[in-house]
């Protein structure tokens, strides 16, 4: 996993048009919203100083750890769940908002090379040389509103970032957004985890509270996934809105997958400990040396059944 991963050989290009923005470089804005996400424990989780690559070998380790479990439920249903396949065999146009460095993009460009990926991000994470033809990478801050045509994607996607925007921005500005990019008769699909995790051991809990406490200082909607659902249904212009739900164990409990996912959650933890250690008041020698491995041992204890519940909500935009 992680820096294992081996990119597939690319079908040939399909050019995706975009609009030139006046400033293109969102590193160089100085925008409230742009503030705000700076600000943001997870947004700005970078690895640590002497491995600065940890965070993006985690969000590679994330994608195909969430790609194997669904497709436990169908085999076509491991990247998406929206009723697409046909349509991204036959060639269609793809946006993934927050694509982080762009795995999901990359793996899915590799499995449909008639169709076209373009992924946008605020953070330049993604490849910037060695990248699939038919893949595309801009970035951009989406608050800003992205410069693409109305109706420009047939499948527009977003994953794993119920820790950027408040309820006011996700009412007023996310999801208007999405559905003005998405094509009539096109999809939409979000897909995250529910927090707080489920039944969490004491130690894991503790850092789950101060990180869900430092996206309430910051008006982070955090809980916004149990909303999906009712926020696509309260939508003019979408029908068919479907959610479906998949639960991943954390430990021995869960087998080989469980072992995996608490590799994961354990390898988030001591990511973003040094941007939360002050509110913790335990010191790095106490948290890796002993925090951490007990931590672990409670996770695999035989009282506590800890679980991750991620969830993906689909719906299609009326012609």
């Amino acid at each position: 996993m992680g820096n294992s991963v081996s990119l597939p050989v690319f079908g040939p290009k399909q050019n995706v048009d975009i609009k030139e923005p006046s400033t293109i470089n969102a590193l160089n804005r100085t925008s409230s919203a742009r503030q705000k996400l700076k600000h943001c424990i997870f947004r700005n989780s970078t690895g640590s100083k002497d491995n600065p690559n940890e965070e993006i070998d985690r969000l590679h380790s994330q994608h195909y750890l969430y790609r194997y479990a669904w497709e436990q439920i169908s085999k076509f249903k491991s990247n998406f769940s929206a009723p697409v396949r046909e349509r991204l065999i036959d060639g269609i146009s793809v946006l993934d908002v927050g694509c982080g460095p762009g795995t999901w993009l990359l793996d899915m460009a590799s499995t449909y090379p008639q169709s076209n990926f373009m992924g946008i991000d605020l953070f330049p994470q993604f490849p910037s040389e060695i990248k699939p033809n038919n893949c595309d990478f801009l970035t951009i801050d989406f608050l800003e509103g992205l410069p693409f045509d109305d109706g420009k994607f047939d499948f527009v996607h977003m994953r794993f970032i119920n820790h950027v925007f408040t309820q006011k921005e996700w009412n007023e500005r996310v999801i208007k957004e999405l559905i003005r990019l998405t094509k009539p008769g096109g999809f939409l699909e979000l897909m995250d985890v529910h927090v707080p995790h489920k039944d969490l051991p004491p130690k894991a809990n503790l850092l789950s509270n101060i990180l869900i406490a430092e996206m309430d200082r910051t008006n982070i909607w955090w809980d916004v996934t149990s909303h999906f659902e009712s926020l696509l249904s309260a939508q003019q212009g979408l029908e068919g809105v479907t959610s479906q739900k998949k639960e991943h164990t954390l430990g021995v409990k869960g087998a080989q997958d469980g072992i995996l996912f608490l590799e994961f959650y354990t390898q988030f933890m001591k990511i973003v400990y040094p941007q939360i250690s002050k509110r913790t008041n335990i010191e790095p020698e106490e948290f890796y040396n002993e925090f951490m491995p007990k931590a672990i041992e409670e996770f695999n204890a035989k009282e506590y059944s800890p679980r991750i519940v991620s969830e993906r909500v689909f719906a299609q935009k009326t012609a």
